[in-house]
């Protein structure tokens, strides 16, 4: 794998798993805080929590939802 995959698997667009958004990496975000952010706000955020689709960052990589 060179930088430029890398690179390309970062700037992947993702969607919030709540309301199926289109984020958008800010141009300021670093690369570590990007991979980080799943949902769009902190109230989709509450709303997967309270709806039990909460996915955390390992979960999302291998695309399982955690939930009751």
């Amino acid at each position: 794998m060179n930088d430029a995959d890398v690179a390309a698997i970062i700037n992947a667009p993702k969607a919030c798993p709540n309301c199926d958004k289109q984020l958008v990496r800010p141009a300021k975000m670093n690369a570590y805080a990007w991979a980080k952010k799943i949902y769009c706000n902190a109230s989709c955020y509450r709303r997967a929590l309270k709806n039990g689709k909460h996915m955390t960052y390992q979960f999302q990589l291998e695309g399982r939802y955690i939930g009751p």
